[in-house]
């Protein structure tokens, strides 16, 4: 049983349906939805917070398939990371907001189509815009806790 005035457990048995909320989503859009998104040849994962959290679990999850990935902080991306904006490296970006400090300066930076897909809860955001693939996560805003988000992120990575 969940107590009512708990804000915490409350955010937190919001977590099943925001996962059943995505997977609805998908299957109204059918199998193609991900089909038309081409495997990058090296993943590139960037995010800040919770969300670096989850981008740092995919690219740990590809590396244990033997899928080479890397996974980079956004603010340390948009510093040091030129390296990895070319052809040779596909960057996949999650970001909640879709238009954090870091995603908003990287955009400022990088104004091309850089980000390869991204994943964001805010589909009308700077990121979503500038992507050439997005995939939402369909999550309430998070107040307490970031496991909705975490959550959601990885299910669709």
């Amino acid at each position: 049983m969940i107590p009512a005035k708990n804000n915490i457990y409350l955010e937190i048995s919001q977590q099943p349906s925001s996962l059943r909320q995505m997977v609805k989503h998908h299957q109204q859009q059918g199998v193609n939805e991900f089909e038309d998104i081409p495997c990058p040849p090296l993943p590139v994962f960037t995010g800040m917070g919770a969300s670096l959290h989850a981008a740092t679990i995919a690219a740990f999850h590809l590396q244990s398939f033997g899928i080479p990935a890397i996974v980079l902080q956004a603010s340390n991306l948009l510093q040091y990371g030129q390296a990895f904006l070319n052809d040779k490296f596909d960057l996949i970006y999650v970001s909640q907001s879709g238009s954090s400090a870091e995603v908003e300066a990287f955009l400022e930076k990088y104004p091309s189509k850089t980000t390869h897909l991204g994943l964001t809860n805010a589909p009308q955001s700077s990121l979503a815009a500038a992507c050439r693939f997005l995939l939402p996560l369909f999550v309430d805003n998070d107040l307490l806790v970031d496991s909705n988000a975490r959550l959601s992120s990885l299910a669709r990575v």
